[in-house]
């Protein structure tokens, strides 16, 4: 396996993985910081293919997995020769996967590791229709009505607020309302996708806030 042994004058041993030494994640220092379990060469080992992030620790001392899961566990894993991703990584992490404790308090620890940040599918966001501010399937002045009653009127809040951001400000402020009698009366260009059918909205937008979506 590709890791560091280190042996102690007590017969016990600590794993860590190769990639933490290797990466220069670990100052000298912090070996003092470590938690020594005892070597078993009939540890249970078992394969493994998880989604999640590779995060920095708390303390900003080592590169962890964190599964989409949380009661898997933090991981720490050892890819062997392939570089280790950076920071916010989101993919699809497999490997030999068994129990283990050390520097960072891993709930589990993965040698022969691979990575693939395509192998996992993150849901998408919510569907809706730009302008549809009254969740009703369609765009007309009833939304435009809607969205004044809601900024002005102590009306309900939009069930989704990203259908009422006609310019992509990441708010629904007058600014969409004027949009939308634009778009309906004054022959302005379509609002950013999706228009005028269902859809999620771009990557790279503002973060959707899509409480109670119509679309399917």
């Amino acid at each position: 396996m590709n890791q560091k042994l280190l042996a102690t004058d007590e017969g016990k041993s600590l794993f860590l993985p190769r990639s933490l030494f290797t990466s220069g994640l670990i100052p000298a220092f912090a070996l003092l910081l470590l938690i020594f379990a005892p070597a078993t060469t009939s540890q249970a080992q078992t394969d493994v293919a998880v989604c999640g992030t590779f995060e920095m620790d708390p303390l900003g001392m080592c590169l962890v997995f964190y599964p989409d899961d949380p009661a898997i566990g933090d991981i720490a894993a050892d890819l062997g020769a392939l570089p280790m991703p950076p920071a916010g990584s989101y993919g699809l992490l497999s490997g030999t996967a068994w129990d283990c404790v050390g520097i960072c308090f891993p709930t589990l620890c993965i040698s022969g590791g691979t990575f693939d940040p395509i192998g996992c599918n993150p849901a998408s966001g919510p569907e809706f229709i730009r302008g549809d501010c009254n969740n009703d399937m369609a765009f007309n002045i009833a939304d435009v009505i809607y969205h004044l009653h809601s900024l002005f009127a102590s009306g309900p809040p939009p069930p989704c607020r990203d259908a009422c951001d006609m310019d992509l400000s990441g708010n629904d402020d007058i600014g969409d309302t004027v949009q939308m009698l634009n778009v309906l009366f004054q022959a302005a260009p379509d609002p950013p996708a999706p228009f005028p059918d269902c859809g999620p909205a771009d990557p790279g937008g503002p973060v959707p806030d899509c409480q109670n979506p119509i679309c399917p």
